[in-house]
């Protein structure tokens, strides 16, 4: 099946890692050579998508120098920028990026974790529900730096925030996929995908839960940081292809 357009949520500045990498936005930190946004953009074209949109905030013009200057990609995939002049969270940005969808769907991705899951399965189980939003929830041994997400069957309950409960569970692993119209319905301003977002819309219906146990890394840490370049190196073949 043709994959959605995705969007790349690679805007925030990393406050809890900042320290350790100054000058450099959290998607472009490197591991192996490549910056974390690019694994993430090449696992993506291998899995099958064909259009990105990366939303950007801080640091964009690093971003895109880096993507401009990347002539492997050229050819594999359409990267568009979606670029926001002032701070508009994880929620306004997307809502700013769903702007540059082609597709009836956004496939959503944090830019600072990886959820080795099969797309295509996703997407594909998502769009049999006909809900308008799906989030890819994964195990954990311990969700408490993460919160959870409980579950009743397919559809998402709630969400426990962070530090409440300790132990393992189901975490938000980071891909969502969304009716683009739904996103661009909603006026451009500052709010969170996480926090503001997704609480709402449960409110108002019934959200996917796609649930599944897999090789799953963030960067949002500097314990995580740290495990993230032996991650990327054993799963290098499943990520970037023979």
């Amino acid at each position: 099946m043709a994959l959605p357009d995705a969007i790349l949520l690679a805007g925030g500045r990393g406050t809890r890692v900042a320290g350790l990498y100054p000058d450099v936005p959290k998607p472009l930190i490197p591991f192996h050579g490549r910056p974390f946004v690019e694994w993430l953009v090449r696992w993506l074209i291998k899995q099958g998508t064909r259009k990105i949109v990366l939303a950007l905030g801080f640091g964009r013009e690093q971003i895109r120098s880096h993507f401009d200057n990347d002539r492997y990609l050229a050819g594999d995939v359409q990267l568009t920028y979606s670029e926001e002049t002032a701070p508009l969270g994880t929620g306004g940005a997307l809502i700013k990026a769903s702007r540059c969808l082609d597709s009836t769907h956004a496939l959503v991705l944090n830019s600072d974790s990886i959820c080795l899951i099969d797309v295509a399965r996703f997407v594909e189980n998502h769009l049999a529900t006909t809900l308008p939003a799906g989030m890819v929830c994964t195990g954990v041994d311990d969700v408490a730096r993460f919160g959870a997400v409980e579950c009743e069957g397919e559809n998402i309950a709630s969400f426990v925030e962070k530090g409440t409960k300790t132990g393992p569970g189901l975490i938000n692993g980071g891909i969502y996929c969304i009716e683009s119209a739904m996103l661009q319905s909603q006026d451009v301003k500052p709010c969170s995908l996480e926090i503001e977002l997704f609480p709402r819309w449960l409110s108002q219906f019934a959200v996917y839960a796609h649930q599944l146990e897999v090789p799953f890394i963030d960067i949002g840490t500097p314990e995580s940081l740290r495990l993230a370049a032996s991650f990327l190196a054993a799963n290098q073949i499943e990520i970037l292809g023979a």
